[in-house]
């Protein structure tokens, strides 16, 4: 468990199609270096986010915004300030708080699986359908077909709630939270993912045990827009399939107010997600789940940030750690390489990642399957005209181009940037908490 971020550094930034990645080291408060990947192995992990936010909580800022949520709670009203470091610094942190590791095992300069955030945006929607009737029955509103209100309006929150006022009048509302995820390669392996919903304010009255809220999957068929006759498709009545396990549903009791709230999927969870189109989920408190009428003049209720303001950092958000499902690493002792057509001697030890293909090291055949660093120790460089001399370890990743190991011909595809502790070189940027 990380206890905490005292430092980020940004090894690089690149701008992808619909958002941005970066490439990232972290430490702990303790000053450890934070590992990532399956057994916290990895030195530099690879950050993608998509339809990402420049917008921060700022009481200062310019932009004023206000929540009418009209019919269903009380007007709120907040403000924001556009600031795209400050953003790309909170979205890392809340990254690396989730899937980063204590680990005293890092290999320098490995390169880990990618972890990719997805927010709402204008081809995925985010909203809520209710179904509010008075003279009726539990069994009346929650088996219906057909809400009474459905939004996906920048003047509400969203608001999760399971409300019994007087034995014949409920109030039952389920949120839709969807994701354009088609960004995720068709080949690669999901590994983990976490949906992630900022929690404004809660009510919990029926504190029963029934009183979590979990994940399920939505079978709207609008990515976009939601209607009144959707209400029986953000999850089956009962017992809809959950992207959770049973322990990892989030009691309201235990659920923290003005912070993220993690929901951790499982293998069902993970298989609901789409590399193609669109994820849909709906969000469901747990008698609404189950099945239970909840106690007269109870409400059990959740009061959510929407993401109708585009580009918030508290907007609903997806987590999802993913990789090539043909990943390996090889490493080598000294040789004579050739890349980008200029000779490089290490006179030490070498670790060498590359893309696929065969490859020949003095002489020893290798297979290379995952994305590229190089690590040595004493040696002059050139690499892209640049001189370099290092009398300590020093690690080269390299992005797309040919370059040539021992007469054999690669192509590598990702990063570029020079990492050195002594000698000339471009020092990469550092986050300080």
């Amino acid at each position: 468990m990380i206890n905490g971020i005292s430092q980020i550094e940004i090894v690089q930034v690149d701008i992808i199609d619909g958002g941005v990645q970066v490439f990232a080291r972290a430490w702990d408060l303790d000053d450890n270096q934070i590992g990532f990947g399956v057994d916290g192995s990895v030195d530099i992990e690879r950050f993608q986010y998509f339809n990402p936010p420049v917008l921060i909580p700022d009481k200062n800022g310019s932009i004023a915004v206000t929540s009418e949520n009209t019919e269903v709670g009380e007007p709120r009203s907040y403000n924001l300030s556009e600031d795209l470091e400050a953003a790309v610094n909170q979205m890392l942190q809340q990254t690396i708080l989730q899937v980063g590791k204590a680990s005293g095992n890092i290999v320098e300069g490995k390169i880990g699986r990618t972890t990719s955030t997805f927010y709402p945006s204008v081809t995925a929607l985010d909203g809520w359908i209710r179904n509010e009737k008075s003279s009726t029955t539990w069994a009346v509103v929650h088996d219906g077909t057909t809400g009474s209100l459905a939004t996906t309006d920048d003047s509400n929150d969203l608001f999760v709630r399971n409300q019994n006022t007087s034995g014949t009048s409920f109030d039952l509302i389920r949120v839709a939270v969807f994701f354009d995820t088609s960004a995720l390669p068709d080949a690669d392996t999901i590994s983990a993912a976490t949906l992630s919903l900022y929690v404004i304010s809660k009510t919990n009255t029926d504190d029963d045990g029934t009183d979590y809220v979990s994940i399920v999957e939505s079978t709207v068929s609008s990515d976009t827009a939601l209607a009144t006759t959707d209400f029986d498709l953000l999850g089956a009545p009962t017992d809809p399939t959950e992207a959770v396990a049973t322990g990892d549903r989030l009691d309201i009791s235990s659920v923290t107010v003005s912070a993220y709230n993690d929901w951790d999927f499982n293998a069902t969870g993970i298989a609901m997600i789409s590399k193609t189109g669109i994820s849909k989920f709906a969000v469901r408190e747990g008698h609404d789940i189950e099945n239970e009428t909840p106690a007269i003049t109870t409400n059990n209720e959740l009061q959510i940030q929407n993401s109708e303001f585009a580009g918030s950092t508290q907007d609903p958000k997806l987590v999802v750690t993913h990789s090539s499902t043909t990943n390996t690493t090889l490493t080598a002792s000294v040789g004579a390489f050739t890349l980008t057509g200029i000779a490089t001697a290490f006179s030490w030890a070498l670790n060498i990642v590359a893309s696929v293909g065969t490859f020949t090291l003095t002489g020893i055949a290798v297979v290379f399957t995952t994305g590229k660093g190089m690590v040595a120790d004493t040696g002059v460089f050139i690499l892209t005209g640049l001189d370099a001399l290092f009398s300590a370890t020093r690690s080269i990743v390299a992005s797309a181009g040919s370059f040539t190991l021992t007469g054999i011909s690669a192509t590598l595809t990702w990063i570029h940037r020079l990492v050195a502790e002594t000698g000339a070189f471009v020092s990469p940027e550092l986050m300080h908490f």
